[in-house]
């Protein structure tokens, strides 16, 4: 399914002892090389290798594409415990969606057992009726991943100047426990992200929600907080400028139930709660 991929050339080759493989890698595809060299320690998982990517302009497919794309860097160590470096560079990257992204530049440093990635991205369009949306200023997101901890626990932010977002979650939870994660998102400018539902509203909002999953299925909890300040939208004057919303439920194999559905605002409250059930195959 890559019919503008380009004439293909790969060569690898391992050998050695399973404590001491000596690893290369050459790949060539059209006018993208990339190579990894080094040494692998099978047994106890680990590495001491050097990798790089390189592309110029590239249609692998219609609808993924780029201008250039770099990637270079190295990894020392173990799984857990790595000493890492790495440095991507793309621009003109076109990707299903349709999503473009003229410019990202991403670094990612591994010490003492924790990952990190700082990436930005400028001049982002997303589907959707305003797909410009976020492409006037960059989006900084940030990631950090403790590799030496059982449940490798990540914590993700993204800052925009139309909103912030901040996430952590646990990727690997031990067997039998419970999967959770939180989420915290600040949108500053109700407006813009209104007019997708086809709204004039302004304002400001504030959602947090967290999300479990185990044994017995996954749970949500929601809080929203709006605080409006105008717009022609017919439902801000029976509201009013402070609206709350509470939600939390639970998903299983044999259906969805909503405990708490509650909406406050200008003095009214509305609840509700409810089950779907679903039918077996």
């Amino acid at each position: 399914s890559l019919p503008g991929l380009g004439a293909l050339s790969a060569t690898a080759t391992v050998q050695g002892p399973r404590n001491a493989e000596r690893v290369d890698v050459v790949l060539d595809a059209g006018p993208l090389h990339a190579d990894v060299h080094g040494s692998a320690d099978l047994t106890h998982q680990s590495a001491e290798v050097e990798y790089s990517l390189k592309s110029a302009a590239m249609a692998p497919r219609p609808d993924v594409a780029w201008t250039e794309v770099a990637l270079t860097g190295n990894w020392h160590g173990t799984l857990t415990a790595p000493t890492a470096d790495g440095r991507l560079e793309v621009h003109g990257l076109k990707i299903p969606g349709p999503t473009q992204i003229p410019r990202l530049n991403a670094e990612l440093a591994a010490r003492a057992g924790k990952l990190v990635v700082h990436g930005v991205v400028e001049g982002l369009e997303i589907p959707g009726p305003q797909p410009r949306l976020l492409a006037k200023d960059p989006l900084t997101i940030d990631a950090s991943l403790v590799l030496d901890a059982a449940a490798r626990p990540l914590d993700l932010s993204a800052t925009h100047t139309l909103f912030k977002l901040r996430a952590h979650a646990d990727t690997a939870p031990a067997s039998g426990a419970e999967q959770s994660a939180t989420v915290a998102l600040t949108v500053a400018d109700l407006s813009p992200f209104a007019a997708f539902a086809g709204q004039d509203v302004r304002g400001n909002a504030t959602i947090n929600a967290r999300l479990a999953r185990g044994r017995g299925g996954s749970t949500v909890a929601a809080d929203v907080d709006l605080g409006l300040t105008g717009g022609a939208a017919a439902w801000i004057h029976m509201v009013g400028p402070k609206v709350t919303l509470k939600v939390e439920g639970g998903m299983t194999d044999d259906g969805i139930k909503v405990q708490t559905l509650r909406v406050a605002g200008n003095g009214m409250t509305l609840t509700a709660s409810g089950a779907a059930s679903r039918q077996p195959p």
